[in-house]
């Protein structure tokens, strides 16, 4: 079997998964902010805690796959081909949510110190909710690119972000653990000048290079044992998120036993091929729209609409969250479908 076939299953597989995860990302999202569901159905969109850490990761993957079979003269050339895609995307979604930004701005009236307040966290973060993945993709893959560059071999680079990634969790989800020391003063000064530890630097660098160091070195174990240690830490980061959610605060995103559940999550994957089929391609390019496109009618449009439009709509929360989730699918579906005829959408995904 040719390299390439094989390539192309891998992206197959990986397609499936991550238009699954956009999707647990947008119920999760849903379910927590716009309507009230039954516990155990809230319970089950917990899954997409393992969505963002996965896209970075899958990103990385298939960046640096890109990159291992590349000459290495045409590595900048590559990474720049990478920076303007991922910097023109975030561009065009931030002008799209900055517009109901604005307009709220205008309905409501905003404080100088509100103004500020937004640009400041659009410099250091992102300029709205969920689009924050594309700059800290950007930052994450631009650290492991450069160390690459210095000759720093790959699995120096993953323990350096694992490093990085034990640093942000005690400013994230273990937090409270530093409260009252002097490495818990040094936290709340770094979370009052660059919002979260939850970025590039501390969340995305270590996936991004867990998908670096697949790329380049391949998936060692059998498929079995992948699979089995994917359930194995992943329901060891359940447990833990149920720890943290306890005795911590709510945000459970950067758990420790994420990384090595992504790790093998990640191998598994490019290990179970799936044959070829076209509609894989359309859950990747949907997978995009979905995770980037959903605030707008979780957030950006429902912040603008009379608030008896919203109790209309989620009257019955179960019919809400189908309007929700159909609408966010159907605007999907529309850019995606006419991306083929007007090329210049394509910057949305």
């Amino acid at each position: 079997m040719s390299s390439s076939i094989v390539q192309r299953k891998t992206y197959t597989t990986l397609d499936l998964m991550k238009f699954v995860m956009a999707l647990a990302i947008m119920f999760a999202h849903i379910c927590s902010e716009n309507v009230t569901v039954h516990p155990i159905l809230k319970l089950l969109t917990s899954v997409y805690n393992f969505g963002v850490p996965f896209f970075f990761a899958c990103s990385g993957y298939l960046f640096f796959l890109k990159l291992k079979n590349t000459d290495v003269k045409d590595y900048t050339s590559v990474y720049k081909k990478f920076t303007k895609r991922i910097l023109l995307m975030y561009l065009v979604w931030s002008c799209i949510y900055f517009c109901f930004v604005l307009t709220n701005w205008i309905q409501d009236g905003a404080s100088v110190e509100d103004v500020l307040r937004y640009f400041h966290k659009a410099i250091v973060f992102t300029t709205y909710g969920t689009i924050w993945f594309l700059p800290s993709l950007w930052i994450g893959v631009s650290i492991t690119f450069f160390l690459l560059y210095r000759n720093i071999k790959v699995a120096k680079i993953v323990l350096i972000a694992v490093v990085f990634y034990i640093i942000g969790s005690f400013g994230f989800s273990y937090l409270p653990l530093s409260e009252g020391t002097f490495a818990g003063k040094i936290y709340q000064v770094y979370n009052d000048i660059f919002v979260t530890s939850r970025n590039g630097i501390f969340a995305g660098f270590p996936f991004v290079a867990i998908g670096a160091l697949l790329a380049f070195k391949g998936v060692k174990k059998k498929s079995t044992f992948n699979l089995v240690m994917t359930l194995l830490f992943g329901s060891l980061f359940i447990l833990e998120a149920v720890f943290i959610k306890n005795k911590m605060n709510t945000n459970v995103d950067m758990g420790f036993f994420l990384v090595p559940s992504i790790y093998f999550l990640m191998s598994w994957l490019i290990q179970f091929n799936l044959p070829t089929n076209p509609i894989y391609i359309r859950l990747r390019n949907l997978s995009m729209l979905i995770f980037l496109g959903q605030r707008l009618f979780i957030t950006a449009i429902p912040s603008v609409l009379p608030i008896s439009y919203m109790d209309v709509i989620t009257k019955n929360n179960y019919v809400g969250l189908f309007i929700f989730v159909g609408v966010t699918i159907t605007f999907a579906l529309l850019i995606e479908q006419f991306s083929k005829k007007y090329k210049w959408l394509n910057v949305l995904w």
